[in-house]
């Protein structure tokens, strides 16, 4: 915007800026003032300029204005005139990041998390999630959790979760993603996405228990070998287990498990 006055005795006609200002820094032209017919003496008229700003910089506009003496019709100049520098700051970006198990057992509860960073320079307004999952092989539980609207400003970070049931075999596909506003309006959005492996849970068959030697004297030792086999998908941990005998026997040791849990992997 420029302010312009008439400092002289008489008035001024065709009062026009530029059309097209002398233009440092990322910015094109929007819309240009319209003519003065008539600028009275010692009166002062606005001309307004609209520019879009294209990047992110610094911006300088430079203007002259032009008009004729209403006695004589003899040309009138007045400029160039310089603006102050403005600072263009970007808008809002969001980057989004899935976290999520690589696997998981039917049946089993799972907690799947978005996080959305807003790496622009403007605050992200009126932010929601939404997530997808494959449909046929997942329960939505709960979430998301928060269900938004959210501002996330200038380089800070958002997370939401939610929490599925895996409901069958396969992979799994999860599409989460948020959407929301930066300055003038614009949307803005931020998707990613991440797979888990669903597999049958874990069961314990016992494959074999043999003792050994085949036959002992009297009071003599003799030992048990028991193997456990996983003969489900996922991951098993054996955290105890029993023995009963029957007949003039007394146990003389332990089994040979830790007082640490035992993984078993799966099918195996």
């Amino acid at each position: 915007v420029m302010t312009v006055t008439n400092t002289g005795q008489v008035a001024v006609n065709n009062v026009l800026g530029s059309p097209g200002l002398f233009v440092e820094g990322p910015a094109i032209l929007a819309a240009s003032p319209a003519l003065v017919a008539s600028l009275a003496p010692g009166a002062s008229t606005r001309l307004t300029w609209t520019y879009s700003a294209t990047a992110a910089g610094t911006v300088k506009l430079t203007a002259s204005v032009t008009g004729a003496d209403s006695r004589d019709g003899s040309a009138l100049t007045a400029g160039p005139s310089p603006s102050n520098v403005i600072t263009v700051i970007p808008p809002a970006v969001l980057a989004a990041s899935v976290s999520i198990p690589a696997q998981a057992a039917v049946g089993q509860w799972v907690i799947v998390t978005l996080t959305v960073t807003n790496t622009g320079g403007q605050d992200a307004v009126a932010v929601r999630p939404t997530a997808s999952a494959t449909v046929a092989l997942t329960r939505t539980v709960s979430g998301p959790s928060p269900a938004g609207p959210v501002t996330i400003p200038p380089g800070i970070s958002q997370t939401f979760s939610w929490t599925y049931s895996i409901s069958g075999r396969g992979s799994v596909l999860f599409t989460l993603s948020a959407t929301g506003t930066t300055c003038g309006g614009s949307t803005v959005f931020g998707k990613s996405t991440g797979t888990i492996l669903a597999k049958s849970p874990a069961r314990l068959a016992i494959q074999s228990f043999v003792l050994s030697p085949p036959s002992v004297r009297l009071q003599g030792p003799f030992s048990g070998s028991l193997v456990v086999r996983n003969t489900g998908e996922a991951p098993a941990t054996l955290t105890g287990y029993s023995l009963t005998a029957t007949g003039l026997v007394l146990p003389i040791g332990s089994a040979d498990l830790p007082p640490q849990s035992r993984p078993v992997d799966g099918a195996g």
